[in-house]
């Protein structure tokens, strides 16, 4: 019998501004790659982007996957309105699978600790590390120290947001706004 992973070894991700990665559709990726940039070659970086998500999309053993995103993500326009339909549908519809919890941080969380930017938790070789989005590239965190204060902060986050079920209605009504 295998050792049942608790929910901290788990990789959570929060983001502040975009779909995570793992959950974009390719509409959606391809116009982040494309307006936000630089990027040298857009297919290439895109088709890295989408076999990435085969990891919570296999059949055999998918990892498991949560995150936390703030409300303003279902809001920000990428590519055009029917990209936003399809990128929210996928988005709620990702709820479904037994292996991936999102959450939305509400609009009435007011000011927390999400917002000073998107970060990522998880477990490589059995350590704890965490990752920071920056304009210069990520910057990954492994002091400890450092990697259980980012932990606080998704403690502080995860606390604010909404449950699955409500997030997920939440997502869906946003994907109803761009229709």
């Amino acid at each position: 019998m295998g050792r049942e992973r608790g929910a901290g070894e788990h990789p959570r991700y929060f983001e502040l501004s975009v779909v995570p990665g793992l959950l974009q559709t390719e509409a959606y990726a391809r116009q982040l790659l494309t307006d936000v940039g630089p990027v040298d070659d857009v297919e290439t970086s895109l088709a890295n982007r989408l076999a990435r998500q085969e990891i919570i999309t296999r059949a055999d053993n998918p990892a498991h996957f949560i995150a936390v995103l703030d409300r303003s993500v279902l809001h920000r326009q990428v590519g055009s309105p029917d990209v936003m339909v399809e990128q929210l549908t996928a988005l709620a519809a990702a709820c479904d699978r037994p292996n991936v919890r999102v959450h939305v941080v509400p609009a009435t969380a007011g000011a927390y600790a999400g917002l000073n930017g998107p970060f990522v938790l998880g477990t490589v070789h059995d350590r704890r590390v965490g990752y920071l989005d920056t304009h210069f590239g990520g910057e990954p965190i492994d002091d400890p120290q450092r990697v259980r204060r980012l932990e606080q902060v998704w403690e502080d986050v995860r606390s604010y947001a909404l449950p699955i079920a409500e997030s997920r209605e939440m997502i869906e009504k946003a994907a109803l706004t761009w229709s």
